[in-house]
């Protein structure tokens, strides 16, 4: 594995409790097929990582794609239904993640 140092650091940072941010974004960018999402998954699936956090998310998202539509497929993945407006879905989300510790992995963004 050519990125093990990389998924380690990466995986520190998650686990980091002196984070103060409610709130830690990691982008992981480059070219496509540098393996971007291979290295997100094998974080998302750490054993440490699958411990600490309350809620995994991993949602896949297409080229087009307009804020209700994010907004839908999070919600479906966490096993809600995903009908409804914007203001619904960030509503339902919310009580889903609402007080939680969640990893969320948007991919193909």
């Amino acid at each position: 594995m050519l990125w093990g140092g990389i998924k380690r650091r990466l995986t520190c940072m998650l686990l980091d409790s002196s984070y103060e941010e409610t709130v830690c974004v990691i982008p992981i960018v480059g070219f496509g097929g540098l393996g971007k999402s291979t290295l997100a998954r094998h974080v998302f699936n750490d054993k440490q990582v699958k411990t600490n956090f309350d809620l995994h998310l991993w949602v896949s998202l297409p080229e087009d794609v307009t804020l209700t539509d994010v907004m839908a497929k999070i919600v479906a993945a966490t096993g809600k239904s995903e009908d409804g407006n914007l203001d619904q879905l960030k509503i339902l989300l919310s009580g889903v993640i609402n007080g939680k510790k969640y990893i969320l992995v948007l991919d193909n963004v």
